[in-house]
């Protein structure tokens, strides 16, 4: 949910002619703003990946060490 008091940065990107056609219909269809579109793709993608995977969590555990058997 989008705070009416939250800042604001411009994105610039570069993607596909086909790509951004497509995207420009689907809003216009759906009567949707390309802004609103892409927030709310990023915000469902980061979503996702909040956790971080496996291997991530790996690399940042500290290395454990079997007992000794003293």
């Amino acid at each position: 949910m989008r705070r009416a008091d939250e800042l604001w940065t411009q994105l610039a990107t570069r993607i596909p002619k086909d790509l951004h056609r497509r995207l420009k219909l689907y809003c216009v269809t759906k009567d949707m703003m390309v802004q609103d579109f892409v927030v709310d793709a990023i915000e469902e993608k980061l979503g996702r990946k909040a956790r971080p995977k496996k291997r991530v969590i790996e690399l940042l555990a500290p290395v454990r060490t079997e007992p000794s058997l003293a």
